[in-house]
């Protein structure tokens, strides 16, 4: 039974309502975010219209601003936005739909003053905003809404879209916008292309695509225009919404299709629609492409056509070469998936004997670990640690805590490495980190039975010292 001190709304409600009425005052006082939201809260209490002109109030605030926001500053800010976005979700637009959506508007609308002022480049404002797009299509589901005027609105706002804030609009505004609004919308971005490129676009247009003959529109595809590579890319998601193969195809000009992931989309779409044939021919326009350039989602349609097209053997096979190359673990759950019984156990097991001999032991070690067998990254560990670079920060120590428990020399020799490599290189930056590890390597010491053929915990402190005993700074952060 929780204790009638910790926080949670049941003992809170236990204080009463003067008490905690009391408590809110004092909290408030001092505390401009607090008190914005009470005065939220009591506004919503009287009626929506009333919540909708206080947060109206507080945008238009935000979006006249011009002080600079630190990191000091952007959590609250954050804080605060979320707040307001929470608020037109979970109390405007159950009771009035439309008047939240217009709010929303007016939200991201002040994207650009908010981001013109801070640095985002943890991401956490954009999620909030990008979030607010997908409320603002949670409102407007099953409303009657002048669907032309809303195709308007969108084309204003991916127009000025310099922050990316619009980025996902299409995504999420597709079924309000409806036939007629995709029918308008479709037309003020055609409109956008031939204004800016007047010459090359007489008579490629025709009807509601865009015609195949583009090689004088693609002369020209170095020098697109901000407004006209968003115009295309609006005009793709658009396609895409109306099932317009062919009109997506036409809008990816002759020189991209030719990179894997454009092919490899375009190649999607038309398997799809049944187009076997054509999806094949538009996948390998990409062969002749270095095999370490090719991404995942172009080998993986590769073989799925060849799937489509009843050449499963082929498509195993290819899967199998794709797998060795880059020891994607996505390509081998494919592969055993589509094996029969026991023979994706034998194929499993072949798999993580490459592993254990793949020429880059991070890939090994980082495919073993996610898949995960710890066992084998055990092996692989114990077989090859001298290859290890302590440079690697961003896989090792991960890699490292996950073998600790059952594998605690592995995850020594692990954490040994980047303290060699700290030590040597003269990393002072990392200092701390490295120090960390140290540590964690006496912790694991009592843990391991058998060194082997690697130095004790002990003989490998006293090596350290006799190499390094210089660096202060490094033994003092180790205590």
């Amino acid at each position: 039974m929780a204790k009638n001190t910790t926080l949670n709304a049941k003992n809170l409600e236990a204080l009463g309502k003067e008490r905690l009425a009391e408590l809110l005052i004092e909290l408030s006082t001092g505390n401009a975010s607090i008190k914005r939201s009470l005065k939220l809260e009591l506004a919503g209490n009287d009626n929506p219209n009333q919540m909708a002109r206080e947060i109206s109030k507080r945008l238009k605030t935000l979006a006249k601003s011009t002080t600079f926001i630190d990191w000091q500053k952007k959590k609250a800010l954050a804080t605060e936005l979320e707040a307001h976005r929470r608020s037109i979700v979970d109390r405007l637009a159950t009771q009035d739909p439309l008047l939240a959506q217009e709010l929303i508007w007016q939200f991201l609308d002040i994207a650009d003053s908010v981001f013109s002022r801070c640095d985002d480049s943890s991401g956490t404002i954009s999620h909030i905003f990008r979030q607010s797009i997908i409320d603002l299509g949670k409102c407007l589901a099953g409303q009657k809404i002048d669907q032309e005027a809303f195709a308007i609105r969108i084309f204003s706002a991916l127009s000025d879209n310099g922050y990316g804030q619009y980025d996902k609009l299409l995504d999420h505004l597709i079924e309000p916008l409806g036939q007629i609004g995709l029918k308008k919308l479709k037309a003020l971005f055609i409109e956008v292309i031939q204004n800016k490129h007047p010459k090359s676009s007489k008579n490629r247009v025709i009807g509601s695509r865009f015609s195949s003959k583009m090689d004088e529109f693609d002369a020209n595809e170095d020098h697109f225009s901000y407004e006209t590579i968003g115009a295309i890319i609006a005009l793709q998601k658009i396609a895409d919404a109306e099932g317009d193969v062919d009109g997506y195809i036409a809008l990816q000009s002759k020189r991209s299709r030719v990179f894997p992931a454009v092919a490899a989309s375009i190649s999607q779409r038309l398997l799809a629609a049944n187009r076997e044939t054509e999806a094949w021919e538009a996948i390998n326009a990409v062969l002749n492409y270095k095999e370490e350039h090719v991404p995942f989602e172009w080998e993986d349609m590769r073989c799925e056509i060849l799937l489509k097209l009843g050449r499963k053997d082929e498509a195993l096979e290819f899967r199998r070469e794709c797998f060795a190359r880059f020891l994607n673990d996505k390509h081998l759950r494919k592969l055993l998936k589509a094996l029969p019984d026991f023979e994706d156990i034998e194929a499993e097991e072949s798999a993580m004997t490459l592993a254990l001999s793949y020429p880059d032991i991070h890939r090994a070690l980082y495919f073993l670990v996610e898949w995960p067998n710890l066992d084998k990254a055990n092996k692989l560990i114990q077989m090859r640690y001298h290859e290890l670079d302590g440079d690697r920060y961003e896989l090792l120590p991960g890699c490292a805590e996950l073998l600790a428990g059952k594998y605690p020399l592995a995850a020594t020799l692990i954490f040994r490495s980047i303290v060699n490599y700290c030590l040597k290189w003269n990393k002072h930056t990392r200092f701390k980190h490295a120090a960390r590890h140290l540590v964690e390597c006496t912790s694991l010491a009592p843990l391991i039975k058998d060194f082997g053929v690697h130095d004790t915990h002990e003989a490998y402190i006293a090596k350290l010292k006799a190499g390094y005993g210089n660096k202060s700074s490094f033994w003092y952060l180790v205590g």
